[in-house]
């Protein structure tokens, strides 16, 4: 027996056979010939054939009643869809999984006088609760945002008690290539969710097999009690807990250099070192270096809390969810677990993360006058309580390479990572609050959003930093950069506008520095929570040197390791 060549087909047959829904009622046609050949030629499913896409519809439905389970319908392309419509109301009012395949033409002749054409992503989008389009795959991403649109799909049937949810599947031609032998080894994702307990017993047995454990603690605010049960679960399964500083997320057993220690380390350690299970709690990474990493070295299972019917599978590995809070599931896994883990991963992980944090430190502190100098000089200098916020390129970047008090919040825009709107939002936050509020900035942000100074909520307890190197620096630290004619007119925009005039004018106390020299000098100022006015800080910096001493400070931290 041999299946269709297209891909798309292969791995929805595929996920599905592994989710279990293997009844499937198939109308015919031709653009959905690849599918109704695969499916009724493997052996696990059970095909129905009912020609017309309305009855089928509601046979599929009976079929669900009757089996209390999800059951599949599959129709060709065009107004067959449509047909669909009275049995998919009807399931989705009865809260019954009906999974709906679609074949379609590809995209391209859409609106083109083709025939058998007509929007049908989202068609039934009133009395269907999730619908995805598939894409044609070419390539290993493709696959993989293939894989994971199939798998929300399938998930989302079991939202609300039971639901309908829709897969529609472009199709090209040639149509009746049946050359595949085998269907592909597929990923799937399962789902878990509890509102208030949890039985993590498989989970815990897993835990407790395995040596090489991650928790990515991503954007988030942690309080006290997630931060005893970090510490409590670290300690009980020898287990890597790493943070960035917008996780406010800090204490010994807390790595924050992941994304440097990446840098220093050989494949061949890349390779040991890696984990086999990865929990992810929180939101977004500043690091695309951890990101890749782990999209290379793909663990055996990636853990993530999160809710919402989109799969947030940032690594590329996801494998299950749980829709719970962290706090639910740390202490179930703490709950059961029988005996600590004797290894020593984590302790070597963070030994190596100290040891290059503190040299690291001690090298920016030497180094020259630049973005990243003057930030780790602000951030010693901040006081206990106060609030950080963090401008998104730079900024953000260079921050993460430096020490910050553990009683400091950290927020930043990493939701979309835009430049669009930090000033409006540091100013709206500090607006109702009493303790000192800073804002670190670059040039491009600050003057994209400068008329978020322009309304009557300015308070004195505001402080803002300026970087303003003349462009926009992360341009400067792309790979590839040079090699643009328009990089400094149209890529960076070099530019030569100051602040000064503005600020004044909205009444902030202004202050300057454009070395290290003026820059400690004002700092007691600066930092002074007693003024009558916000105040406001541009630091002078080249657009030249700051690319070359950020570039600098990991190609001193990579000898570190080689003289190892």
């Amino acid at each position: 027996m041999k299946y269709t060549d297209k891909k798309n087909v292969l791995e929805l047959v595929a996920v599905m056979l592994r989710h279990g829904i293997t009844d499937i009622v198939l109308s015919p046609g031709s653009r959905n010939a690849p599918l109704l050949h695969t499916f009724s030629q493997h052996p696990e499913f059970k095909c129905y054939s009912v020609v017309d896409e309305r009855s089928a519809a509601f046979f599929g439905l009976g079929l669900a009643q009757q089996l209390n389970k999800p059951v599949a319908i599959c129709c060709t392309s065009g107004s067959a869809l449509l047909n669909y419509a009275p049995a998919v109301a009807e399931a989705f009012y009865q809260q019954i999984p009906l999974l709906i395949i679609s074949a379609d033409r590809p995209l391209a002749w859409l609106g083109q006088q083709d025939g058998q054409m007509l929007p049908q992503h989202n068609a039934l989008k009133a009395v269907c609760n999730y619908s995805v389009q598939l894409p044609e795959i070419n390539t290993q991403e493709e696959r993989w945002f293939c894989n994971r649109l199939i798998n929300q799909a399938i998930l989302n049937l079991y939202n609300q008690g039971g639901t309908p949810s829709h897969i529609n599947i472009p199709i090209a031609e040639p149509l009746y290539n049946f050359t595949t032998e085998v269907l592909p080894e597929v990923r799937i994702i399962r789902k878990h969710e509890s509102v208030c307990d949890y039985d993590a017993g498989e989970e815990v047995k897993q835990l407790q097999a395995s040596g090489k454990i991650w928790v990515l603690c991503g954007q988030m605010n942690t309080d006290a009690s997630l931060t005893d049960l970090l510490q409590r679960f670290a300690a009980q399964y020898d287990a890597l807990v790493i943070s960035e500083h917008t996780s406010n997320l800090s204490g010994d057993f807390v790595m924050k250099q992941l994304d440097a220690m990446l840098y220093t380390l050989t494949e061949e350690e890349q390779t040991d070192l890696a984990p086999e299970i990865v929990i992810s709690i929180g939101g977004h990474w500043v690091s695309r270096r951890i990101k890749q990493f782990l999209r290379s070295h793909t663990p055996k299972a990636c853990w993530s809390l999160q809710s919402g019917d989109e799969l947030k599978d940032a690594f590329s590995c996801l494998s299950e969810v749980y829709d719970m809070s962290p706090t639910v599931f740390l202490n179930s896994l703490l709950r059961n677990a029988s005996g600590k883990a004797e290894g020593n991963y984590a302790t070597y992980w963070n030994e190596r993360a100290n040891q290059l944090q503190q040299a690291g430190s001690l090298w920016i502190q030497s180094a020259d006058y630049s973005d990243l100098k003057a930030i780790d000089t602000l951030m010693s200098r901040l006081p206990m309580n106060s609030f950080l916020h963090l401008g998104n390129s730079s900024s953000v970047r260079n921050a993460q390479l430096c020490n910050l008090d553990a009683s400091i919040r950290v927020i930043s825009n990493r939701g979309v990572s835009g430049i669009d709107g930090i000033v409006s939002t540091t100013v709206g936050f500090a607006c109702e609050t009493s303790e000192l509020v800073f804002l670190f900035v670059g040039d491009l942000s600050f003057f994209y959003d400068q008329n978020g100074l322009w309304n009557k909520y300015v308070k004195n307890n505001l402080r803002i930093v300026l970087m303003n190197n003349g462009s926009g620096g992360i341009f400067h630290l792309l790979p590839g950069a040079d090699k643009s004619e328009a990089m400094d007119g149209f890529i960076a925009c070099h530019h030569q506008t100051q602040a000064k005039e503005w600020v004044l004018s909205r009444g902030f106390e202004y202050l300057s520095a454009s070395d290290s020299e003026q820059l400690d000098e004002i700092l007691e100022t600066f930092m002074n929570k007693e003024s009558n006015k916000p105040l406001f800080l541009e630091v002078f910096t080249s657009a030249e040197v700051n690319p070359k001493v950020f570039k600098s400070y990991y190609h001193y931290i990579k000898t570190l390791n080689n003289g190892n």
